[in-house]
């Protein structure tokens, strides 16, 4: 074991050409396309980029209670007939019942 190191060290290899020893002409590779497409299903947002909405902005709220006293009575400065005043039957609607399913306040609905 007294034999002295003789392997080269990794960057002193040269190795020669796979096929010969002659340059090479330009050679071609087929290979897929790097450019995005720019198709309508690449515009969508992704699921990060929607903001939170509060709820409480669109559905209906329940009765609020608090334990503070009233600074002054309610009272019913609109003048509003009573229950006996109204005829519905005299009632007329000059556009159809409208009906919607969906979110109304999402910013990539039309009418936002």
């Amino acid at each position: 074991m007294d034999k002295p190191l003789e392997t080269p060290a990794p960057n002193v290899y040269k190795i020669g050409g796979v096929i010969g020893d002659k340059k090479s002409s330009p050679s071609y590779t087929i290979s897929g396309r790097h450019k995005q497409p720019m198709d309508e299903r690449v515009k969508n947002p992704g699921p990060g980029s929607y903001n939170n909405v509060n709820p409480e902005a669109y559905k209906d709220h329940s009765p609020c209670y608090s334990m503070a006293a009233r600074t002054q009575l309610p009272s019913d400065a609109t003048k509003i007939p009573g229950p006996g005043v109204y005829f519905p039957e005299k009632v007329t609607i000059d556009y159809p019942p409208a009906h919607s399913f969906g979110i109304k306040h999402s910013p990539y609905s039309e009418h936002y």
